[in-house]
């Protein structure tokens, strides 16, 4: 009976042994795993920031280099094109900065979610109304189809951001005289449901799958040859996620994109 007590308890103690290395090794690759994704993360910002957000400053001290020495030998429409050129680049450069700060702050959980009630129509009129002009610009007609009494509990500074790039992001890729709409609704769950609907060129399979990737988003040019570096969307949807939402995307090659989130 002793001799096999003490096997059973060796058998045990060895099976407890096991365990806790099986789960030491799973913590172990989930760190791996997590490294990696962050030295890969990594890469990638500096990617950007050595290509699209130092590239442009070359333009811009071009430009500004002629003007400054030899601003006489230029005509007035010279003059206002190469300033045209500098502010384009310049408030690329300055959006592209905002985005890498603002997702930088929450890799280092630096952002706090605040939610309050939000009345739905103000969050999304306050959202686009700065970039009306961009649609203005491309004869985009833009239609809001939300009710005056539809509130969420959301965090406001969050919601204006995504919304904000959501809108862009449609305008930027939906050709002149195209449609945009925003349609609010509430679920019989309480969630609160926003689409963003354009009929602009659309998006492959692929390009879905790879949307929130950071890895592998890439710059494409817009419609109007708008430029943007798609990190836009990867922040979105980490500030969605902030606040127990979600960021989904329905999309047809050549016939449009609906960004549907919820909150």
């Amino acid at each position: 009976l002793i001799s096999l007590f003490f096997a059973w308890y060796k058998f045990k103690e060895k099976q407890r042994v096991a365990l806790k290395l099986e789960a030491q090794n799973t913590i172990i690759n989930q760190q791996k795993i997590e490294l990696e994704k962050a030295n890969s993360n990594k890469q990638k910002l500096f990617s950007i920031v050595a290509h699209d957000l130092v590239n442009p400053f070359n333009a811009i001290l071009g430009y500004t280099k002629l003007l400054n020495e030899d601003y006489e030998s230029f005509e007035d429409k010279e003059r206002k094109e190469f300033i045209n050129i500098i502010d384009k680049y310049a408030t690329n450069n300055y959006d592209l900065t905002k985005t890498l700060l603002d997702w930088a702050k929450i890799q280092q959980q630096g952002i706090t979610v605040h939610k309050e009630n939000l009345n739905c129509k103000e969050v999304v009129t306050t959202a686009i109304n700065p970039f009306l002009i961009l649609a203005d610009k491309k004869e985009i007609q833009v239609t809001l189809d939300i009710k005056e009494n539809i509130t969420v509990k959301a965090d406001n500074n969050m919601m204006q951001t995504v919304i904000g790039n959501l809108f862009v992001n449609a305008v930027k890729f939906t050709p002149k005289k195209g449609e945009i709409n925003l349609t609010i609704t509430k679920l019989k769950n309480g969630t609160i449901q926003l689409e963003i609907e354009d009929n602009g060129i659309g998006m492959s399979q692929k390009q879905l799958n790879n949307l929130f990737d950071i890895t592998k988003v890439n710059t494409l040019k817009g419609t109007d040859n708008e430029k943007g570096n798609g990190l836009g969307l990867v922040l979105c949807k980490e500030l969605m996620n902030m606040q127990s939402g979600t960021l989904n995307f329905i999309s047809t090659l050549h016939k449009g994109s609906k960004a549907i989130i919820t909150v």
